[in-house]
């Protein structure tokens, strides 16, 4: 199966709590899921996850929401990638509820959506900048899954969570962007979270992933996963596990070239 896609993404990083913004982002994010892998260092491995895909994106859309902290260089310098500033950051979802106003989120979502569907390839791929994927065909099975059950969006399952649905890593057919952004756009209420909104936009179009991750830990399956909300023993053991997958993938295609070289001198 052929098909291209763009991956979206946003970036907000304030190790140090130099911002107000940045302080209470902290707050509420090491309360719920840690701030381990929402930092310039973890960026990399971010991008390293999606690099060993078995397909690569067309581009690499990252929303800056005016973060203190850079990504790191390997990130800013890689030629996928395009970093695409907003002029202020609007603030977690948690803190605009109460203000009933789009959060930071929303709005790299409703960007990459956008970019997506300006750049006519067949898929956007949302992946949050704390998701490391593990095992390469995260991507190409969920899309291969949409096609079987014939949906246009794909998100992670609610399950073990408090939300019917995740949105850590979620795809969506590129024919259907114009309802996506729209719908989006539309709805007035910002109270409630963002995983409900969705749930309410989109559950008569929706399927959910063909495997287990995110904030899930129960039941994954170890060739083909995504985590979120990692502590930091949990980020350091997945990153060594990333490792280890980018050096067999790299040895397994230098033998896949010799094979083929040994073959033509033949």
């Amino acid at each position: 199966m052929t098909y291209t896609f763009i991956i979206g993404s946003g970036w907000f990083s304030d190790e140090k709590g130099i911002s107000d913004l940045g302080k209470q982002t902290l707050t509420h994010q090491q309360r719920y899921g840690g701030t381990a892998a929402r930092s310039t260092q973890f960026s990399q491995h971010w991008l390293a996850s999606i690099l060993e895909m078995e397909r690569l994106p067309k581009k690499i859309m990252i929303c800056d929401a005016d973060s203190v902290d850079p990504l790191h260089e390997f990130v800013l310098s890689h030629p996928l990638v395009s970093i695409n500033p907003q002029t202020q950051n609007f603030g977690h979802g948690s803190m605009c509820e109460s203000q009933n106003i789009l959060c930071g989120w929303a709005r790299g979502v409703l960007m990459g959506a956008m970019y997506t569907y300006n750049n006519s390839v067949d898929y956007y791929v949302y992946v949050e900048q704390d998701v490391l994927l593990m095992g390469n065909q995260c991507i190409s099975k969920a899309i291969e899954h949409m096609n079987l059950v014939q949906k246009t969006i794909c998100f992670g399952s609610g399950d073990e969570t408090p939300q019917k649905l995740q949105q850590s890593f979620f795809i969506v057919k590129s024919s259907f962007l114009p309802q996506f952004i729209s719908r989006l756009v539309s709805w007035t209420d910002n109270r409630i979270t963002e995983e409900n909104k969705y749930f309410q936009c989109f559950q008569h179009d929706m399927t959910f992933l063909p495997f287990r991750g995110g904030r899930q830990r129960q039941g994954l399956n170890p060739h083909m996963y995504y985590k979120q909300h990692m502590d930091i023993p949990e980020m350091q053991n997945e990153i060594i596990l990333l490792q280890k997958q980018i050096l067999k993938n790299e040895n397994d295609r230098k033998e896949k070239n010799k094979y083929h070289y040994v073959k033509i001198l033949r």
